[in-house]
């Protein structure tokens, strides 16, 4: 097992984490994203390989004075962008926490070469950052549906955050029925079309412990901790992205329920567009049924269906009757013989 985790590790990674000058980089380094998308900041260090250098001509790692981009942390996933500037241009893809907490961005370099010193224009991927906050809302209300339909016993146990879909995982001793998982499903999007404000307030940790809001029991926190609020149904310690209101979401669909260790289970859901297509792919498997049915809609094909299960087991036992008959016939033809 040793040995397939060396194997499987990321040389670069590696090397990046135990980087003595990503320890000894303290340039400070502001996050100004929640609320921005776009920023034109100040390179304050580059990194090859986790070893600090002057600049860039491939690919490697640029900290910001100010950046719009989401470091991954806290289950969502890092936002994806670009920089540009005077003959440089950049792709960002992906950005990690530096040991000091600066966002650490990954760049290839398209055009030129990114230095200390040059000021660039950091722009994300407005669509990603809006599906992946989406999604990420979506956790908070999922886990307040889980509890009311499950029990207060529920709690996290993990959870990833990107564009395309939210996996959740929790604590639980049982299988979900589909009555349940139905149930936790029409409450999200029950809560959806509440239409609730998303508040954000940053307190003193002793502060925000007297809201009683969900904190994981695992996670270090600061002095100061970020509290979001979704009408009277959430309220959690949270340090990533989030829609203004519940309504943002539009739609909410399971897409599966699974068990993942002793005690632990996984739903995955989806949001927004994702979730209408995939309505869409449920309709469209319904629609090939009827066809195979020869049906003129849907609404029938359950039915349809518990008759041919039907008409399937009382053939079974004719043809059970039956073989009994033939063989009786051979043992008698044999008796003769």
């Amino acid at each position: 097992q040793r040995e397939r985790a060396r194997s499987s590790r990321d040389d670069s990674q590696s090397m990046k984490s135990q980087s003595a000058d990503l320890m000894d980089c303290e340039v400070t380094s502001t996050f100004i994203g929640y609320d921005h998308y776009e920023t034109t900041s100040t390179v304050v260090a580059c990194f090859k390989d986790g070893v600090k250098c002057d600049e860039i001509v491939d690919e490697g790692d640029v900290i910001l004075e100010e950046t719009s981009f989401y470091a991954e942390s806290g289950g969502q996933v890092a936002d994806k962008g670009t920089f540009t500037g005077e003959g440089i241009a950049c792709d960002v893809v992906d950005v990690k926490k530096a040991p000091h907490g600066q966002p650490l961005h990954h760049v290839i370099v398209k055009e030129g070469t990114i230095k200390v010193g040059d000021c660039v224009k950091a722009v994300i991927d407005t669509d990603k950052r809006k599906m992946t906050t989406r999604n990420h809302s979506a956790c908070h209300l999922l886990q307040s549906a889980l509890k009311r339909v499950l029990g207060d016993h529920v709690a996290q146990a993990g959870s990833y955050v990107c564009d395309e879909y939210v996996r959740f995982d929790f604590t639980h001793f049982e299988k979900i029925s589909e009555t349940q998982l139905k149930e936790v499903e029409s409450l999200v999007n029950k809560f959806i079309s509440n239409k609730d404000d998303v508040t954000i307030e940053l307190m003193s940790l002793e502060d925000a412990k007297k809201t009683n809001a969900t904190a994981l029991f695992d996670e270090k926190y600061g002095d100061v901790v970020r509290v979001v609020t979704m009408g009277e149904v959430s309220k959690e310690f949270c340090g990533g992205c989030h829609v203004s209101n519940t309504a943002e979401l539009g739609v909410f669909k399971i897409e599966s329920e699974e068990s993942v260790g002793s005690g632990i289970r996984r739903i995955v859901g989806k949001t927004g567009y994702a979730a209408y297509e995939a309505f869409i792919e449920y309709e469209n498997t319904l629609k090939e049924l009827a066809a195979m049915l020869k049906l003129n809609g849907i609404v029938k094909v359950s039915g349809k269906v518990a008759q041919l299960i039907d008409e399937k087991a009382e053939l079974q036992k004719q043809c059970a009757e039956l073989n009994g008959q033939l063989m009786s016939a051979k043992a008698s033809e044999v008796a003769n013989e």
